[in-house]
Order: C-alpha cells, then structure tokens, then sequence
C-alpha cells in the first residue's frame, strides 16, 4: 500500500501535472489582461466661449448705501458730506494690523505643520533602516540554505543509488530526504520573510500622516488667502460716481464689517439691478463688458455695457423648482445714448470665459484627488494616473492650461485619454483594451 502512494505521481502523472498548470496559468494570465472595455479621446484645440444670461430691472438715479466688507479703525478719511467722488476712487483706508497679524498666526501653522510632516518622515526613514539590517541577515541566511539544500540534493541523489544497490536501509534512505525537505522548508519560511520585510520596507509609513496634515495646511492657506482679501478691502473704494450726502464714519475711530460707512447719490445714468447665483459670481468682477438685449418697439436692440459693482454678501432664494440657491446681487450700467424706461426688463449677458485655439478634453476625462485634477492615459495596456492643470473648468468641456509641466507630464494635441473615470473598475494600474 505505501509503495502505491509513492508511485500514485509517476513520471507520467508528473507531466501531466505540470501541462494542466501551465494550461491554467495560460488561460488564467488571458483572463486577467482583456482588462476593463474603455474608450479614447483625443485631447484637442478649439474656441471656447461660455456665456449666461440674466433678466435685471432698469433703475432710476437712486441713493447708493456703501457698507463696510472689514473691520478696524480708519487711519485715513478722503472724504467729507457734499463731496464729489468718481467711480473707484480711495475715499477712506483701514488699518489692516489685525488681518496682517492673523495671517502671520496662520503662517507659523503652516511651518508647524510641515514640521510634522518632516518628523513623520525622519521616523519612517529610521525604521527602513532597521529593515535594511533584518533583511541582509535574512538573505545571508537564504544563501546558507540554498548551499546547504545544493550538498543535500547532490547526498540525496547518492542514496537513491545506494538503496537500489541494497547498500543503504529504507530508514537511512528516508532519513536523508528528511533532512533535505526540512532545510527546503526552512529556505521557504527565510524566502517568505524576506518578501514580507521588502514589503514592508517599500511601504510609506508617512503617508497618512502627510494626507492629514496637506489638508489641514490647504486649510490654513485658505484663511491666508481670505485674510489677503480682506487686507485688500481696506482700502475702500466709491462703487460709483455721485455726491456723498451722508459720511457715517470718523478718521481714528472703529468700523466693523457690515456697517454704512457712505451715502452717496447717483448721477443721472442708465442703470439695471439683478442677481446671479453665487457660483457665476467668482468669474465676473466690477468692470467687466457685458451685452444687453432690450425690447423696443417690437424689435430686439442689443447694446454694450459693463458690471458697475457685485454686492459682497449672497441672499438665500427659492429655485423654480423649490430647491435653494444663493444670490448675489449685481448693478450693471451702459451709456445714455441707449435709453430703457425705469422699472422695465433688459436680458444681461455674462461672459464667463472667452479664448480661441485652446486645449481642450472632456469633463468626463477628469478626477480630483485632494485639489489635484488628474486624467488616465493608456501605457502598455495598463491605466495611468496623470496629474493635470486646467485653466478653465467649463460647463462643456474643460481648458488645459498650457506650459509649466515636467516633460512627459503634460497633454498636448492629439494625445489620447480615456473617456470615462467613471468606467466601472477603472484605477490606476488596470489593465485596459479598447
């Protein structure tokens, strides 16, 4: 019985064996690289020009009400009641001590932080050190019994002889493969720790660590930037050309935000009031050109104008459909020749984003992973993150912005990307077909 179990894998049941794995991994290896179905797109120039529009209500010469965007004390009052003041012009400046101060508190955050990060890395480097040291005694070790398992084999081939000349025993026969499959087995469990303790030592132990503190520092430059803008609003500024009737605030002495600070009344000009949501109001500032469509006489005239100022707080509305938005209210204005009676309806057109032969992929191309955009390219078969900077994200395309990249890092006409991030299964690494 025992000598039939031996013989159960004889030369032939070993081929056998050794053909059906071979099948396996074969069909196995076909399996595994059709890869996930995705579709190209090629990266591609074109005009891009996006524009929205909104109804405003003509307006008459009215007072205008200047409201206070920052806090602190006027260092510097330019104006007095019965003044007159030009568009833009300085009528007062705040002190912006505590915004600078706030700022440099954030800055020293910032520097702690990246402290921490540095720390976390001196750490990790430290234990791949001590790695490095487990892993040369391990494969010395491996060395060892890969020579001792080349004496042993050679001992192993010698007793087979030996026994079938009837000049050993089957105990001492045995003995010596035991002693082979035991240092083979030791020469196993050195292989495996070895893998483990390369693994471990390509592992980034600070990388969470960096996650969590990137954010926290992307908030603090946050707060710098919004702080940078209230340091910009302390020089105030009249909105628009007109009388002051009514100046509610003294050089030396506080304002805070929120508070009237001027009155002044309008000249004669043509103005309209309306709202935008506050997502179209970051794109648009005071200044910039506009269309405006007015109905006269059964016929459509449309004239230039410009955005005379954008309200620095946004009001909660009701959408069509019940859902609810922000506005932000914004005064527009055009010349005299083009009269529109007070109280009437004019269409405002607002041009979002205007420039010809741009770089261009669709916005089903892109993904973010914190604040980074990213796109997958195709490499040997396989999916590839690739880091990308857009100028411009639009409602139907998006607009590479151009220059600034590492060689081999940027996308240029004619390049292909994958269509679709969101193909089921898509990641970086995957295999892939078309």
């Amino acid at each position: 019985m025992e000598d039939k179990k031996i013989m159960i894998f004889g030369k032939k049941g070993w081929r056998l064996y050794f053909c059906f794995c071979i099948l396996f991994f074969f069909c196995a290896g076909l399996f595994i690289r059709r890869g996930i179905k995705v579709s190209l797109v090629q990266v591609k120039r074109q005009d891009v020009e996006e524009s929205f529009r909104e109804i405003a209500i003509v307006k008459g010469g009215e007072d205008q009400n200047l409201l206070s965007s920052v806090t602190g004390n006027v260092v510097e009052l330019l104006v007095k009641e019965g003044d007159y003041v030009e568009a833009g012009e300085i009528v007062a400046r705040i002190d912006p001590e505590n915004y600078q101060d706030a700022i440099q508190l954030h800055n020293y955050a910032i520097l702690a932080y990246k402290a921490q990060i540095a720390e976390a890395k001196s750490k990790e480097q430290n234990n791949k050190d001590d790695m490095e040291g487990v892993l040369k005694r391990l494969e010395v070790q491996a060395k060892d019994l890969e020579t001792q398992i080349a004496k042993w084999q050679k001992e192993d081939a010698r007793s087979a002889e030996l026994f079938s000349t009837g000049d050993i025993s089957q105990a001492e026969r045995e003995e010596i493969q035991l002693r082979l499959e035991n240092i083979k087995n030791q020469k196993k469990e050195v292989d495996i720790r070895i893998s483990q303790e390369k693994k471990n030592k390509e592992k980034i132990y600070s990388q969470n660590t960096e996650k969590q503190v990137l954010a926290q520092i992307a908030v603090e430059e946050e707060h710098i930037r919004q702080l940078e803008k209230k340091i910009a609003k302390c020089e105030i500024h009249a909105p628009e050309a007109g009388y002051i009737s009514g100046c509610y605030m003294e050089q030396g002495l506080a304002i805070t935000e929120g508070q009237m600070l001027l009155t002044i009344k309008r000249k004669e000009g043509h103005r309209a009031e309306l709202k935008v949501l506050s997502s179209y109001e970051s794109s648009l500032k005071p200044g910039d050109a506009i269309r405006i469509t007015r109905k006269f006489l059964g016929r459509e005239e449309v004239f230039p104008g410009k955005i005379n100022s954008i309200f620095n707080y946004g009001e909660k509305e009701l959408s069509p459909l019940g859902l609810e938005e922000y506005k932000v209210k914004i005064l527009v204005e055009w010349e005299e020749d083009y009269f529109c009676k007070p109280g009437t309806d004019v269409e405002v057109e607002f041009l979002r984003y205007s420039k010809k032969n741009v770089l261009t992929i669709p916005i089903s191309s892109v993904f973010q992973v914190q604040n980074q955009d990213y796109v997958f390219v195709l490499r040997k078969g396989k999916a590839k993150e690739l880091p990308v900077k857009l100028a411009y994200k639009g409602q139907k395309v998006y607009v590479l912005e151009e220059g600034g990249q590492k060689e081999g890092m940027s996308l240029k006409e004619g390049d292909k990307i994958i269509e679709d991030v969101n193909t089921p299964g898509l990641a970086d690494g995957k295999h892939c077909r078309i």
